[in-house]
């Protein structure tokens, strides 16, 4: 696996981890009402959105590089 494509498996990864603790968080606070509940959820809610974005912006760059 060359390392552009460990990159993009990583990035993915992430993505779905932060998107996992967001719902998580999210879900903490319906149930308990707590507001570090919620504000762990939009937290990592930010996170998995700029992961996407640095996503889509290595996925572009990435054409242009030869390996």
């Amino acid at each position: 696996m060359s390392l552009k494509a460990f990159h993009f498996v990583f990035i993915v990864v992430a993505i779905l981890l932060s998107a996992g603790c967001a719902w998580f968080g999210i879900s903490s606070y319906r149930q308990s009402d707590e507001v570090a509940s919620l504000i762990f959820g939009v937290a990592f809610g930010i996170v998995a959105l700029a992961l996407t974005g640095y996503g889509v912006w290595f996925f572009r760059k990435s054409k242009r590089i030869i390996v």
